[in-house]
């Protein structure tokens, strides 16, 4: 089952929206507090992130690379996106839904 499988679950889909929670929050960006307290809808999910993510693209390359930083996602994965820019902010999305879900994955496998 891959990491993206594993979103159905409610359980695992609300421990990824807190990993989500935390890194944003890190670098300033807050979700609804319902994000925090219930699973949402993967497309909501998407939907909360894009807001993000447009906005700190418009804002500042050093704020978005300090997120990206934080999340773990390689630089050079990014440099690989070829697409029209919405399909590129469609597809920073996923990367980011599944590293942070590879992160609550491996945080339960080690415990």
């Amino acid at each position: 089952m891959s990491d993206l499988e594993k979103l159905e679950d409610a359980s695992f889909r609300l421990k990824t929206q807190l990993q989500l929670a935390k890194d944003f929050g890190q670098h300033g960006f807050e979700f609804p507090e319902h994000f925090t307290n219930q699973p949402c809808d993967v497309s909501e999910i998407e939907r909360l992130i894009q807001q993000h993510l447009s906005v700190i693209l418009q804002a500042s390359v050093s704020r978005w690379n300090a997120l990206l930083y934080t999340i773990d996602i390689p630089e050079k994965t990014l440099l690989n996106l070829e697409l029209s820019p919405k399909n590129q902010l469609t597809e920073l999305t996923w990367m980011i839904i599944k590293r942070e879900a590879q992160k609550v994955y491996l945080k339960s496998r080690t415990w």
